[in-house]
């Protein structure tokens, strides 16, 4: 992972030029999160027996566990939102909830209606390991 932070801060643009980035996520799948907790909240490194100082805990990175990272050792570094370009439209947001009765079953129904669409322009701020 740490080479992936020095990648996302090299990233260049089309034309070669520096395009300085700094990643501040992390997403990881449900069976890392210990792992992910270790390495950005300890003061010292893990799982060593020096007192070195974690390099990664200067870096401000958050996590976050994503459910849709299948592979347990696949990670996903990205940078601040306006870099990405990771995109998100509200077509029509979540509305009042409503509920009645079945007359028939008597049972309670619930009805709740959202349409968004997401997707991405290009993959500048966003860097990740699809795992082993």
């Amino acid at each position: 992972m740490t080479s992936g932070l020095t990648s996302v801060e090299k990233f260049t643009d089309e034309r070669g030029l520096k395009q300085p980035t700094k990643a501040v996520l992390l997403m990881i799948p449900v069976d890392s999160w210990n792992i992910a907790a270790e390495l950005l909240d300890s003061e010292y490194k893990p799982y060593v027996a020096n007192n070195e100082v974690n390099a990664l805990q200067k870096k401000d990175l958050q996590y976050s566990v994503s459910h849709y990272l299948t592979d347990t050792d696949a990670w996903i570094l990205l940078a601040e939102k306006g870099l990405t370009n990771l995109t998100f439209y509200w077509r029509v947001r979540l509305g009042a909830l409503r509920r009645g009765t079945d007359f028939d079953s008597t049972n309670l129904k619930h009805l709740a209606r959202m349409r968004f669409s997401v997707g991405y322009s290009h993959w500048r701020g966003t860097y990740g390991s699809s795992g082993a």
